[in-house]
């Protein structure tokens, strides 16, 4: 009876180095579509939910993908991160559902022909990733080309080589959708706030138009929220923008009433004598 002998076994650590599979390396966090294409998947949701919390499986269902596939949680994703989608509380009754946000209803249900306050919902979009933001603000609006750009995000932001080519893609499509320029540029100091970053009120300046005798009270934090923007429908063809942490409180809600009304000989045309 002849002996078979049985090859030893051996494993990943006794592999030769040119035998072990390299680790893959993992781009930063950015949106895997671009805004256009965001917010042609938002309509959809919208149109069969409005803004109702809605779980995940459903939105797949609505969007005619699978929950588990690649697509549709790059998808989901990017609504996030573009500020169209708001992700209910964590430990709720409804965790991991999603709903429209407000600002994305104050994009896809403002049809108006050239309308100013959609056109700055979609670059505050645009501008809401926080690799968006970062990049905008250190090039001052204004990119430089493919290769420079990929050459900063490989080295310094350690992007993998086909992470950074699918990002500068993304990111030139939805500025071009946007029409962001150079004056849309952020400052470290007065830019849109990013997701999850809360506004730190300023000290007010002084305004010549306000009234000598009135005096400013002190600023109230905003209660802990969302930044976000909401439009005043009033006469005109410009609404004011109401921009805060909501939900505020009763006496953030009265001090802003009387900033207002301090204000107010500054900010309106004087009454023309009949």
């Amino acid at each position: 009876m002849t002996n078979k002998s049985v090859a030893p076994m051996t494993t990943t650590k006794d592999a030769p180095p040119a035998t072990r599979k390299p680790k893959k390396g993992r781009s930063p966090g950015y949106p895997g579509v671009d805004l256009e294409r965001a917010l042609e998947l938002t309509r959809v949701l919208y149109k069969q939910e409005r803004q109702h919390p809605t779980a995940a499986e459903t939105v797949a269902q609505h969007w005619g993908m699978k929950s588990v596939s690649s697509q549709f949680l790059t998808g989901l994703s990017a609504l996030k991160k573009f500020g169209l989608l708001d992700a209910l509380p964590q430990r709720s009754v409804q965790s991991g559902h999603v709903k429209v946000s407000d600002l994305a209803l104050n994009i896809i249900l403002d049809e108006r022909a050239g309308s100013p306050e959609r056109d700055a919902a979609i670059r505050q979009a645009a501008l809401k990733p926080d690799i968006h933001a970062n990049l905008w603000r250190e090039y001052n609006g204004e990119l430089p080309s493919d290769p420079n750009l990929r050459f900063h995000l490989v080295r310094d932001l350690k992007f993998t080589e086909g992470g950074a080519s699918e990002f500068i893609v993304e990111f030139r499509r939805t500025i071009t959708f946007a029409g962001l320029s150079r004056a849309d540029a952020l400052s470290d100091r007065n830019s849109d706030k990013m997701e999850g970053q809360e506004e730190i009120p300023m000290s007010t300046p002084q305004q010549p138009e306000l009234d000598r005798g009135y005096q400013l009270p002190p600023p109230i934090r905003p209660a802990s929220g969302q930044i976000r923007e909401v439009p005043i429908p009033i006469q005109g063809s410009a609404w004011p923008m109401l921009k805060a942490s909501f939900p505020l409180s009763e006496d953030a809600w009265t001090q802003m009433l009387a900033v207002l009304n301090a204000m107010k000989p500054g900010l309106i045309e004087p009454k023309k004598d009949t």
